[in-house]
């Protein structure tokens, strides 16, 4: 009998603590999916219904050719997610604000432009950076003797040189008048017409006035699976890539969110009498692990951008951020993370700031940069 309780009680301690070990496991298998740090699901479309290495019909993708993730060798660097973004969005669906947040409209404009946010081991030399590609305006150039210059287009070829895409296409915004976010408020919207890829598509619109062949893919690569949304949208630029390859600049538009401590930031400065938005490059590295040996090129580029802007729109700014994760960016010629507004911003306020960007970066496409 001794035995007997002996053996019940051995055996309740280690089914307990068994019991312990694989409720542990699970909690930190679920938190490093959150953080991306296991691999994503094999790929089943995007949006459901589109197969990688497709071609362009209209806003949509279709076809059969090869895979484009085979040309994926670097999941460690390229997939990242937000700490903001997993915090409103799961696997399992949206999750609500918890409490109220107040609205604030704040000036968040880089205060020069060497102005960073640099999360990775690296020291760039930012002169140095700028020396090499510094835009034209910036060589002792007047804006009005570079408005002039730039007035008439040179003539470009038919194919394409700028892709706009959204790896997190449900990325909304705040409505018009709007003071607040309350519990059960969201920031996301799959309405192509009021989320992030309307700003796409002014960015799109800004391109094509000012003479450059832009192409505006208008897939919301979030809205099936968040955490699959940069492997999704690496698959639409490979594909694109490879339908269209006159593609130099690849740029993936999101929309920033700015929170803590019952406060929700507007970023918010004024271009010729209109609100806008204010706009933040981020910029991927190989920090992370990604096979990205060019990515001070990229950061070069945002650089000229950052300063050109400050010329022609001061205040639109913020302080660029170098990060370790790549972003995909390493798969063009040039190709950035641009963060237009915040949740707190309104569709308008974005618009104006995504045509000011486009307006730049128009500019240093003209020249080469």
């Amino acid at each position: 009998m001794r035995r007997y309780k002996l053996f019940k009680i051995i055996y309740g301690t280690c089914a307990v603590t068994l019991s312990v070990l694989l409720l542990f496991a699970a909690l930190i298998a679920t938190a490093a999916s959150h953080l991306g740090m296991l691999p994503d699901e094999p790929y089943s479309g995007i949006g459901g219904a589109d197969p990688p290495g497709a071609v362009e019909t209209g806003d949509r993708l279709t076809g059969n050719e090869e895979t484009a993730l085979s040309l994926i060798h670097d999941p460690g660097g390229t997939y990242a997610l937000e700490f903001y973004d997993a915090l409103f969005y799961t696997e399992e669906g949206e999750n609500h604000i918890k409490g109220d947040y107040t609205i604030i409209s704040r000036d968040l404009s880089a205060s020069n432009i060497g102005d960073m946010f640099n999360e990775t081991p690296y020291k760039p030399d930012i002169n140095a950076l700028l020396e090499k590609y510094k835009p034209v305006s910036a060589q002792n150039k007047s804006i009005t003797t570079l408005k002039a210059t730039t007035a008439a287009p040179p003539v470009v070829e038919p194919e394409p040189l700028v892709l706009i895409i959204h790896t997190h296409g449900t990325e909304g915004y705040a409505a018009p008048g709007a003071t607040s976010y309350s519990m059960g408020d969201l920031p996301r919207s799959t309405d192509i017409n009021q989320n992030i890829t309307a700003v796409g598509r002014s960015m799109r619109d800004a391109f094509v006035k000012n003479g450059i062949p832009a192409l505006h893919c208008e897939i919301m690569h979030d809205k099936e699976s968040y955490n699959s949304s940069y492997r999704n949208s690496l698959a639409t630029i490979l594909s694109y890539l490879a339908k269209y390859p006159s593609i130099k600049y690849v740029f993936d538009v999101h929309r920033d969110a700015l929170l803590g401590d019952g406060v929700m930031t507007k970023c918010v400065c004024e271009l010729d009498g209109t609100a806008s938005a204010q706009v933040m490059f981020v910029v991927g590295s190989d920090a992370g692990g990604a096979k990205y040996p060019d990515w001070q090129k990229n950061l070069a580029f945002a650089l000229s951008a950052q300063l050109l802007a400050s010329e022609r729109y001061p205040g639109l700014m913020r302080p660029i951020s170098l990060r370790k994760a790549s972003f995909n960016a390493q798969y063009a010629y040039r190709g950035l993370l641009i963060e237009v507004g915040s949740c707190a911003n309104t569709l308008a306020e974005a618009k104006t700031a995504g045509a000011a960007i486009a307006d730049v970066l128009s500019e240093l496409i003209f020249q080469g940069v």
